[in-house]
Order: structure tokens, then C-alpha cells, then sequence
């Protein structure tokens, strides 16, 4: 697996072919006294180590140094930068900041990083237009919800006079409805655990199915929150905030168990299998969708079926089966039954337990 450097850090090969590292930080950061130039040996975990703290404390000094007042003349990425400093953006829940980071990366391009003030309503629409075309519906709409976010900024600071994106109407996507059939599991897992490189994919597919959670918690699942003996697990769950406290029935239990052995003297449940420089680390998120298609393709079944709908199909099996709706919501980790409304729909198997149910 690939590790992403640090920020000013290049690989170098030396006469002799070995491998360094340098770090190589803009002038004005050294001439505050806050880096230095420096090269370093082959260990890219050290360098991080190293290299860390001074980026942090470069990113430091250029906050302390911006310019707080913004004009209506700046550049869209301008705007994203005061948004990001002079509001509650660090305040966001880390999923949510990086989901907006990417968005302001689409708005930015898609604006042509023009003049804030440039950004009328058509040129709001034609941004939308083009981002849709783009990336698809799913993220256009997001992408416009972001952008109404941060020209709010910009009304807020008198930048402008009016929102341009709350004019453009958003075509809403389809709730996606997608459900695994419990045979799909079944032969998903069977071929992602007589694979050794999709073995993990296929623990977090079981984990997700059992425990009803999100592929992103899991895939970040670490050995501390796992208590074999007591047959529990513990996740703080990264979108909502929540904790919920599951238990760990016999299949799984028996898999954690060997997945224990083999992985155990790591920190995290279901890593990658191959580790860089001896150390093991998490799937991305685009890596796990990537090696959930691979193993839908060899198994045969439709790839438009995501990892993530096994958290839908969970809790939709458990609203038609009857369990209480606080009971769920002690799964899901939602506050509120409202939150489940999306998992509550029309069935055979509903009406006829409902029917039944009437003596």
C-alpha cells in the first residue's frame, strides 16, 4: 500500500540507490524561523513523525497571519479559506470537514475560481450544470448545499447582497433503495474469504451485516474495542457521535477469533493485508468500494450493490421482523425515531405480521 507523504516531502535516490527523503518547506516558513530544509533516511514513519508538528506549526503561523477582511473582488478559493478559519468549520465532525474539503475542490474548479462578486444566478446555475455533468447527481446536490454554506459567508461578512445558489433548484437524486438478500451475503463472503488478499474486505462485509454499522467505522475498527472473552464490541460511531455497545454472535465470534490470531499483534481488526515499511495499515474508503466490486464481480453478483446498503438492509430487517423502534435506534445509534423513517416501508412480510397481530 502506498503511504501519501507529508506535505514538502519528496522521495530521493541517491548514486548508491538508496532511498531518502527530503523536506523542502517554502522560504517564507524558514525565514519565520518555523523550518528548516532537511533530508532525511529511508524510515517514512520517522519523517512523518518529524515532519508533522512543523507542518502543524506552519499552518499555525499562516492563520495567525491571514487577512481577516475579504472582499467581493477575491477569488472563490479565497472565500473557502476565510470560511474555514472564520467559522465553525473546525467545529465539524471529521467526516463532514472532509466531505467538504472535496466539495470545495469541485466548487472551485466548476467556479473557475472567478471573483466572488462574478458568482450571480446564472452563474451559480451553469456551476451546478457542469458539476452534475460531471460527477453525477449525487454529488452536484451536495455540492450546491455546500456552496449555500459558504456564499452564506460571504452574506454574513457583506461580501454580497444575496445568496446566488439558494435560486438554483437542486434535482434531488432517488433515495437508493438497493438490499442484499441474505444468500448474497452468503456467497460474497464465501468468496472474499477464500481469497487471502479480499479476507478482510469480507470481515468488514460480516461485521457490517451483523452489527448493522457503517463500512467507515469498521474498516477502522481496532482490537481495543473488541472484547472476545465477553463476546462485545464497543463503537464510537465517527458520523452521529453515538456509542453503542453490541454484542458478538457465535459465526462471528468464531472468525474474530482467527482473525485474532493472525492480525492480532496490530492495532486494527480487519487492515490491510499487505503492510508498507512492516507496519499495517486501514483501507481507505475508495479501496474498500474498489475491492467490494472485484469480489461482487468474481462472486457473480449485481455490482451495483454497495457495502454500505448492508447497514440499510439490516435495519430494515429489523423494523419488518417488529423490533422496537428504541431498541433499533440502540443498534443504529439515531437519536431520534423520526431518523428511521427512511428504513420504514411497505412489505408482504410487514402487512402480514401486522394482519396477524389484529387476534
Amino acid at each position: 500500500m502506498t503511504i501519501e507523504l507529508p506535505k514538502y516531502v519528496s522521495k530521493v535516490t541517491y548514486r548508491n540507490r538508496r532511498i531518502g527523503y527530503r523536506f523542502y518547506p517554502p522560504k517564507k516558513y524558514i525565514d519565520a524561523g518555523i523550518a528548516e530544509r532537511k533530508t532525511f533516511g529511508a524510515n517514512i514513519h520517522m519523517v512523518k513523525q518529524r515532519v508533522e508538528p512543523i507542518l502543524k506549526s506552519m499552518q499555525d503561523w499562516d492563520e495567525s497571519n491571514r487577512i481577516k477582511k475579504l472582499s467581493s473582488s477575491n477569488k472563490v478559493s479565497a472565500l473557502v479559506e476565510h470560511y474555514k478559519v472564520y467559522s465553525n468549520f473546525s467545529d465539524l465532525a471529521e467526516t463532514t470537514t472532509k466531505d467538504y474539503e472535496y466539495m470545495f475542490g469541485v466548487l472551485t474548479k466548476h467556479s473557475g475560481d472567478c471573483k466572488i462578486d462574478a458568482v450571480n444566478v446564472q452563474k451559480a446555475k451553469g456551476i451546478y450544470d457542469g458539476i452534475r455533468n460531471a460527477h453525477g447527481l449525487h454529488v452536484s446536490s451536495k455540492a450546491i448545499r455546500v456552496a449555500r454554506v459558504l456564499f452564506n459567508h460571504a452574506l454574513d461578512n457583506l461580501l454580497i447582497e444575496s445568496n446566488p445558489f439558494s435560486r438554483v433548484k437542486v434535482k434531488t437524486p432517488q433515495p437508493r433503495r438497493v438490499m442484499w438478500k441474505e444468500d448474497q451475503v452468503k456467497q460474497f463472503l464465501s468468496t472474499a474469504y477464500n481469497n487471502w488478499e479480499w479476507r478482510n474486505i469480507g470481515l468488514i462485509c460480516q461485521m457490517g451485516y451483523a452489527w448493522v454499522q457503517r463500512m467507515n467505522d469498521l474498516r477502522l475498527l481496532t482490537w481495543d474495542c473488541v472484547n472476545l472473552r465477553e463476546r462485545q464490541v464497543t463503537i464510537l460511531q465517527t458520523k452521529r457521535g453515538a456509542t453503542v455497545y453490541l454484542p458478538i454472535e457465535d459465526k462471528l465470534h468464531e472468525m474474530l477469533s482467527e482473525q485474532y490470531e493472525d492480525f492480532g499483534f496490530q492495532p486494527y481488526v480487519a487492515p490491510h493485508v499487505h503492510p508498507a515499511n512492516g507496519e499495517f495499515y486501514p483501507y481507505s474508503r475508495a479501496d474498500v468500494s474498489r475491492v467490494a466490486k472485484k469480489i461482487l464481480e468474481a462472486a457473480d453478483l449485481p455490482t451495483n450493490m454497495w457495502l454500505s446498503d448492508l447497514r440499510r438492509t439490516g435495519t430494515t430487517e429489523m423494523v419488518e421482523n417488529g423490533v422496537p423502534v428504541t431498541s433499533i435506534m440502540q443498534v443504529t445509534g439515531h437519536t431520534t425515531p423520526s431518523s428511521l423513517s427512511p428504513y420504514l416501508k411497505n412489505t408482504l412480510k410487514g402487512a402480514t405480521e401486522a394482519l396477524k397481530s389484529r387476534g
